[in-house]
């Protein structure tokens, strides 16, 4: 996958195909988990580049006339209704024939054989065929279950934000078994040999205890780091985006300098960054008596304009997030990120019995073993703060972006205060 010579801009949702900036290695990395019947998940802060990839994948493993590709964006879901009705409506014949005919073998409401023609996109559903739908929901997920082994091609669910498919879900019925069903249904059917990438802006383990649900349904999936550009990759990306608007006056100096500014090198950092220095430039060559333009003048934008923006939206994101977590467990954690502070800049990472000490230092061994800190770091890591490097038995900030929320966090606090 060779980097593109243009790239169109934009921002804040997810993209595919000549929009989307090439990320080899993480593609590479879902395809070939897929390839290998894993079930895979991403999690982390909004902005990151998560539903794009989705996308991405989706549209390659579409190519492949092995797969079956089901994509779900949850955030607009409510009931379990839409998301059998997307899982239906997206089987080819050849698999649906082996569901169709599990469905036909139940005792099921005349309305409910109906509605199996209306996802095939015979008609509409209504509200209380979404009702109807959620009294029989184990039976036609049942009948799912059962046809998997059997499909010719097999099929791939790509389920964005599924922690907002949860939230709606419980949220609708005011019941969290019904999530328990949704969660032990998708367990269920990746067990059975359905593929399963799964991504979420809402840290979802946090948000399952909250509500009284079982993480275990989580097992079984891997972890996929979404992280930033390599700066050799990131000064191509820059280019691709001046090449694509016929910016003349773009050089390397300004790329550079708009790296050097950036809190971190994700695609959505650039493409934020770009947007406003290409406003910043237009502004400045209406201004005759204004200062010429060049790399030195992007310190001043990045303080005026990029900087309160950008980092106030992930800021924000992380202080939010830090909250949902209960009082013991902030502190644990406010000891592991001064731990790994005080580590190296080299490395900024630390073991796992690095950051114990840490924290039974600071709190005392009776709350310390008030916290499992195994899965409080898994939660951490779900919601962007850390990342565990097993192979490396380190675990450290998940990007440049958590490290500069942190060391700002008492400086921000105190400027609201003020």
């Amino acid at each position: 996958m060779r980097p593109m010579d243009k790239l169109k801009p934009h921002y804040g949702y997810g993209v595919s195909g000549d929009r989307f900036w090439p990320r080899p290695a993480l593609v590479k990395q879902i395809l070939i988990g897929l390839e290998r019947s894993e079930s895979l998940c991403l999690f982390g802060p909004r902005r990151t580049g998560k539903s794009s990839l989705l996308r991405e994948c989706a549209r390659l493993l579409r190519e492949d006339a092995d797969f079956t590709v089901i994509e779900i964006n949850g955030e607009g879901m409510d009931a379990v209704a839409s998301l059998f009705n997307q899982i239906v409506a997206s089987l080819p014949n050849n698999n649906f024939t082996g569901f169709k005919a599990r469905i036909d073998q139940l005792k099921m409401p005349e309305r409910m054989y109906e509605l199996i023609d209306i996802w095939r996109g015979k008609g509409r559903a209504g509200g209380e065929d979404a009702k109807l739908v959620t009294r029989h929901w184990a039976s036609v997920a049942q009948a799912i279950t059962q046809s998997i082994p059997d499909m010719e091609s097999r099929p791939v669910l790509f389920i964005d934000e599924l922690t907002y498919l949860c939230e709606n879900l419980y949220d609708n019925t005011g019941r969290s078994e019904e999530v328990t069903r949704l969660l032990a249904m998708l367990r269920e059917w990746r067990g059975e040999g359905m593929g399963m990438v799964i991504a979420s802006s809402i840290g979802i383990r946090q948000y399952l205890r909250k509500i009284g649900v079982s993480r275990n349904h989580l097992t079984g999936c891997n972890p996929i780091h979404v992280g930033p550009l390599d700066p050799a990759n990131a000064r191509m990306m820059l280019a691709a985006l001046a090449r694509q608007e016929g910016l003349d006056w773009w050089d390397e100096s300004i790329a550079q300098a708009v790296m050097d500014q950036s809190t971190d090198l994700l695609p959505a950092c650039l493409q934020f960054a770009f947007k406003y220095v290409v406003a910043a430039r237009d502004d400045a060559r209406d201004d005759i008596e204004g200062p010429p333009f060049n790399a030195l003048t992007i310190d001043a934008i990045f303080k005026d304009r990029i900087r309160p923006n950008f980092e106030h939206e992930f800021f924000r994101q992380f202080d939010e997030r830090f909250g949902e977590y209960e009082t013991v467990e902030q502190d644990a954690a406010r000891e592991m990120f001064r731990c790994i502070v005080r580590s190296t800049r080299s490395s900024r990472s630390r073991s796992y019995d690095d950051l114990y000490d840490a924290v039974e230092g600071a709190l005392g061994q009776e709350k310390t073993d008030a916290v499992d800190l195994s899965d409080l770091i898994r939660a951490l890591e779900d919601d962007g703060f850390l990342i565990d490097r097993r192979e490396q038995d380190q675990i450290a900030f998940a990007s440049r972006l958590v490290e500069a929320w942190w060391l700002t966090r008492d400086h921000r606090r105190k400027r609201r205060r003020d």
